[in-house]
């Protein structure tokens, strides 16, 4: 069967203030596109390794973090190669980027340009997609800054930060802090329960549940290596 990987680019908020410095997030969704040769169903296969985005940024746009890759390096000054693993059929994955960019003129304008690069199956034979521009909306208009965000975005950007948190806490706690672990994840699992309340989804219940009963083993646990 031909495999492509399928690509989708979505900001945060359509439109950005053209007078100041905006810090806005772009989520990246990608997915192995097939041609099957047979209609019967398979259980998850390997269909690409060692996929990269690489990323041509335009000189007023600045990448800070990145959630959910695998790691990241910067070959050039305006060039980032963000690495993201094995891709399988059936299985979308998502990553979000945290961006600041610089007060520009109105109107739509070019920020980054994106590649996708990886290795066939388990065969290895490398292969890349074209290029493809990313734009966004400057404006003074703000009847469209007020917009809301987009729902799915946000969705996005709190479960893919959860993991950071974690490390975040996981660090206080071996510094011999608890208090400060616990305090961080239940912060985070309040941010999702209310976000769950504001969004309909259940899921963020169970994320903030998680977070509950990690912050609980967390304050057992030092105080467990307490008495002894």
């Amino acid at each position: 069967m031909d495999m492509e990987i399928e690509a989708s680019y979505f900001w945060d908020h359509e439109y950005i203030f053209a007078g100041s410095t905006n810090k806005i997030y772009l989520l990246v969704q990608w997915s192995a596109c097939m041609t099957p040769t047979t209609r019967r169903k398979s259980t998850p296969k390997l269909l690409a390794r060692d996929v990269e985005l690489y990323l041509w940024l335009e000189p007023y746009i600045l990448v800070g973090n990145i959630y959910g890759c695998e790691g990241m390096k910067r070959s050039q000054q305006q060039l980032l190669i963000v690495q993201l693993g094995h891709l399988y059929n059936g299985i979308r994955q998502s990553l979000v980027i945290e961006c600041t960019l610089l007060s520009q003129t109105p109107g739509e304008k070019h920020v980054l340009s994106a590649q996708w690069r990886y290795k066939e199956g388990s065969r290895g034979r490398a292969r890349q997609r074209s290029v493809e521009e990313i734009y966004i909306h400057y404006s003074y208009d703000l009847g469209r800054l007020r917009n809301s965000g987009d729902i799915n975005v946000e969705k996005h950007i709190k479960l893919l930060k959860t993991p950071t948190v974690i490390k975040e806490a996981d660090k206080w706690f071996n510094l011999g802090e608890a208090d400060h672990a616990e305090f961080i994840l239940r912060r985070k699992g309040d941010e999702l329960l209310l976000f769950a309340i504001h969004s309909g989804d259940p899921k963020f219940i169970e994320e903030a549940e998680t977070l509950y009963r990690l912050s609980k083993q967390y304050v057992d646990a030092y105080q467990g290596i307490s008495l002894d």
